[in-house]
């Protein structure tokens, strides 16, 4: 099994021992670290060089894939030592989310785009087809973010693990779609802002499931069909930002969040995310910063976080806007610096941070395959 560390893929592992590898999505491609003594990594690989990585899965039958900003999907059948294109099909460059199932026997692939589109594959990546019906909702119209280009993008891509048929998906700023039947049909869940993140199933109970966003953290036990607030969104003590949650699956009460103090809009003037990580042992009721090791100021925002559930507790990861990658053990109670990597970022977080414009190859050409424009620039 291979652990990765990614803004749009999968952030929820299970393993036998501690990790002594680990995947990285960054803005300089695919980077691979390798644990070479206690607290010691080193970076053992990059590939994919240059591309910005959005998320990375491990597919069931052990298929790596990875999603570009603005440079579609590539597959590794080898660990990820060689990568190549495999995303026929994929009429929109700019993929955003990655997720995989198992339906009757055969792996399902889901890929997320901006503009906001959902592409199935039943063969590996081979060839990919549009779900038409995720546009089919009443309030696509209203899909737009706040800045250029102003169209939403599916950021987050989650599978019931107790229904592989149902599946959810947040629409940057838009809506929290539903889907009971594999992703034909699909419904746009009552929310009290429609600026998600990402969804948390409950695996003992899916109809209870947690969201972040623009509202802040909410929690449905009813399917969706109302919500409660947890963490207000300018009153949440860990930050206004709520972005990243995990939570375990052998305990799935303990969960843990990385927020940031100011929301994106603020970032470029600023230049301060602030972002921090808190623990829950109560299902999102109450929280506790995580401070064990980390700084007291944290400059950059947490862009991506995953958690592997080993023997005796958890150990987790995060990556930040300016290429710092941490590692907590001891239940994500001790964290250390393990290494200073390419930044992770979702678009153009980074930038918007520090300034630094984001590098992007000659080749990507911000096009709509098939010659069509994607309507303007990258958006945060």
């Amino acid at each position: 099994m291979t652990i990765a560390l990614s803004h749009g893929g999968t952030t929820m592992f299970a393993a036998p021992a501690a990790t002594q590898q680990i995947l990285l999505g960054t803005m300089d491609g695919v980077q691979a670290l390798k644990k070479t003594g206690k607290d010691r990594w080193e970076l053992a690989a990059t590939k994919l060089a240059g591309r910005h990585i959005q998320a990375i899965i491990e597919a069931p039958g052990g298929t790596l894939l990875a999603c570009a900003y603005r440079d579609g999907i590539y597959a590794s059948e080898d660990g990820g030592a060689t990568w190549t294109p495999r995303d026929n099909g994929i009429s929109i460059r700019n993929v955003y989310s990655l997720a995989s199932v198992i339906v009757d026997g055969k792996v399902k692939l889901y890929a997320g785009t901006e503009p906001a589109h959902l592409f199935v594959s039943d063969d590996m990546g081979q060839h990919w087809r549009e779900l038409p019906g995720f546009r089919a909702v009443p309030n696509v119209g209203e899909w737009k973010f706040v800045a250029e280009p102003f169209v939403g993008h599916a950021k987050h891509i989650n599978v019931d693990p107790n229904d592989p048929r149902t599946l959810y998906v947040c629409v940057e700023v838009g809506a929290l779609l539903k889907s009971t039947d594999g992703g034909e049909t699909w419904k746009s869940l009552p929310i009290s802002n429609p600026d998600m993140h990402r969804t948390v199933i409950d695996p003992r109970d899916s109809t209870r499931v947690f969201t972040t966003g623009g509202a802040g953290l909410l929690q449905t036990r009813d399917d969706g069909r109302t919500w409660r607030e947890l963490l207000a969104r300018m009153t949440n003590p860990v930050g206004e930002y709520a972005d990243q949650l995990v939570c375990r699956q052998a305990s799935p009460d303990v969960m843990v969040l990385a927020a940031t103090r100011f929301s994106p809009r603020t970032w470029p003037d600023r230049k301060y995310a602030g972002a921090a990580v808190a623990k829950s042992i109560d299902g999102g009721e109450t929280w506790r910063q995580l401070r064990g090791g980390l700084p007291e100021r944290i400059d950059a925002s947490i862009e991506a976080l995953c958690q592997v559930e080993i023997p005796g507790g958890a150990e987790y990861f995060f990556g930040t806007t300016d290429g710092e990658i941490w590692h907590g053990d001891e239940d994500g109670e001790r964290w250390t610096m393990i290494a200073r990597v390419a930044p992770v970022s979702k678009c153009i977080h980074q930038e918007m941070l520090t300034g630094r414009p984001v590098t992007q190859l000659h080749h990507f050409d911000g096009l709509h395959r098939g010659g069509v424009p994607t309507q303007g620039a990258p958006n945060p």
